[in-house]
């Protein structure tokens, strides 16, 4: 059986269209499900929401949330914190963007804020790129469709 290669797989990730501007977040879930399903998973696996400094009130807005169990807003960026490096559709980098705020999310956490699309940048096309995520990962995304 051939082994796949992350990086090969995040290269075709990063030509869907708007990824970052809407789509990050289901990038993030597609990336972690792809660890998942493949035993990769370790316990100091993270999903981080990151905020640019000007977006200092929704990341204060969001830590509040979280503490009080309420859904999350859309941060600036969602990556996978994985064996000390950082996963987005970009590729997988040594160092998280310097001056970013950030913080730990669940998937639970991600799936919540994203099943509400309004939250997201709407350039980002759901029932195009979803299967496409699909398609290149190999997995399921049900959980996020809109019905």
């Amino acid at each position: 059986m051939k082994k796949i290669k992350l990086g090969e797989l995040l290269k075709k990730l990063n030509q869907i269209d708007c990824i970052n501007s809407g789509g990050c977040g289901i990038a993030a879930i597609a990336i972690y499900k792809f660890l998942e399903k493949n035993n990769l998973l370790n316990k100091k696996t993270q999903i981080l929401y990151t905020y640019n400094l000007w977006h200092n009130s929704i990341y204060k807005n969001n830590l509040k949330n979280k503490a009080n169990n309420k859904v999350l807003d859309a941060p600036t960026h969602v990556v996978i914190k994985y064996r000390k490096k950082y996963i987005d559709s970009n590729g997988i980098k040594i160092k998280l963007y310097p001056k970013k705020l950030y913080h730990e999310v669940t998937l639970e956490d991600l799936i919540k804020c994203i099943k509400n699309p309004f939250k997201w940048n709407m350039e980002f096309d759901r029932t195009i790129e979803i299967p496409k995520i699909e398609k290149i990962f190999n997995i399921s995304l049900k959980e996020i469709k809109n019905k």
